[in-house]
């Protein structure tokens, strides 16, 4: 091959991978105006005063560290009528033993002994909820404030029929708790930005809210009964429709819980998630793989087209240019989900999200988690 050839040859080459690059480019643009610029834009609604019924359902299992806690802040909550109900899951510790020593006519403590399993705890203390409306978080989580319960409770109405909350990580030391608060963010940032524009998908069940009516309505956790994650996406996704999904960012809706402590506990905290996105509607796994993709290879053309072709300097103009553009959209998001301090680790804590999600993505078609504790 002559210098001529090898020069054409290498030129294609980096022209496919420039046009590959500016499509990921123009995808990624797509999503931040489609979706989250108008969240970016959110202001929640005032309080409302309401005098319907409210029952918290929690799960716990070997959570003798943190129940007693997270029953005491609930039980302060400012909101005429509602009750707590904690169902126990086979735990091992003295998570049941703490559950009956506290005494409040707003408690009710129920032990399961249909079979282990989030969703069969969760199935039963649905059941045995006096409310109509019905408001989950985790044995593991603090409500923001004491005003939680009015706050997410105030969208229903005849046609809302979901409420979904933030579900914050605490700040603390090292990579791995900025990675924890960064993935939550963004996950965030894509189930509100969705279900902003009328396209919910999925809720997290640290801080999610629905009708008891809409889970009889869909049969329960029976859809899903068989995949062990799901309680809170999976449903969201089967109830979820064009209207019917409200969302709440303010601080005073957030629940709080402490990130995982360990590399290892976290990918397995994030594969028994990931696996869960296998069984979303076709358009909503279609919407979220391109969005992914994207990213990927965004990223992975950038550090390629920079070291190996010719357009450096323009590479670096667009690359710039669009984290500058990402900074603007995300900053007002991020102010109001309380992780404004991750922003000026983007640039660190974007790709390794991105790539590292990949990876434990991927990582799901292999290897099944069968327990959620």
């Amino acid at each position: 091959m002559n210098l001529t050839h090898q020069f054409t040859a290498v030129s294609t080459l980096q022209l496919s991978l420039m046009g590959s690059f500016l499509i990921a480019l123009g995808v990624q643009l797509y999503y931040y105006l489609r979706y989250f610029f108008p969240l970016s834009n959110y202001q929640s609604n005032e309080k409302q005063d309401t005098a319907e019924g409210v029952s918290i359902i929690i799960a716990a299992k070997n959570e003798a560290e943190t129940i007693e806690q997270c029953v005491r802040k609930l039980l302060n909550q400012v909101y005429p009528h509602f009750e707590i109900i904690v169902v126990n899951d086979y735990s091992e510790d003295a998570t049941l033993e703490l559950l009956n020593g506290l005494k409040s006519d707003k408690l009710t403590v129920l032990n399961n002994e249909v079979g282990p399993g989030k969703k069969s705890a969760l199935s039963q203390g649905i059941e045995k909820a006096h409310y109509e409306l019905l408001l989950f978080t985790d044995a593991d989580c603090l409500p923001n404030s004491n005003f939680w319960i009015s706050t997410m409770v105030k969208h229903f109405s005849d046609e809302k029929e979901v409420v979904l909350g933030f579900g914050a990580f605490q700040k603390d030391r090292g990579v791995l708790n900025k990675l924890i608060r960064f993935e939550g963010f963004m996950t965030a940032l894509q189930y509100f930005g969705f279900a902003r524009v009328g396209q919910a998908y999925m809720g997290v069940g640290r801080n999610l809210a629905y009708r008891k009516s809409s889970f009889k309505k869909i049969g329960g956790f029976n859809v899903h009964q068989a995949i062990l994650s799901g309680d809170d996406d999976l449903l969201v996704n089967k109830v979820a429709t064009s209207s019917n999904v409200a969302i709440e960012m303010n601080k005073e809706a957030h629940t709080t819980t402490a990130s995982e402590s360990s590399w290892k506990s976290f990918v397995f905290q994030k594969r028994r998630q990931l696996s869960a996105g296998a069984h979303y509607k076709k358009k909503d796994k279609l919407r979220l793989a391109i969005f992914g993709a994207a990213n990927f290879l965004y990223y992975g053309l950038f550090v390629i087209l920079l070291l190996f072709s010719s357009f450096t300097l323009l590479i670096l103009g667009i690359f710039v240019t669009k984290q500058v553009l990402e900074y603007l959209v995300f900053k007002r998001i991020a102010n109001q989900l309380g992780v404004e301090d991750l922003l000026p680790l983007i640039l660190f804590l974007e790709p390794l999200y991105i790539f590292s999600m990949t990876a434990i993505g991927v990582s799901t078609w292999f290897w099944r988690v069968n327990k959620w504790k």
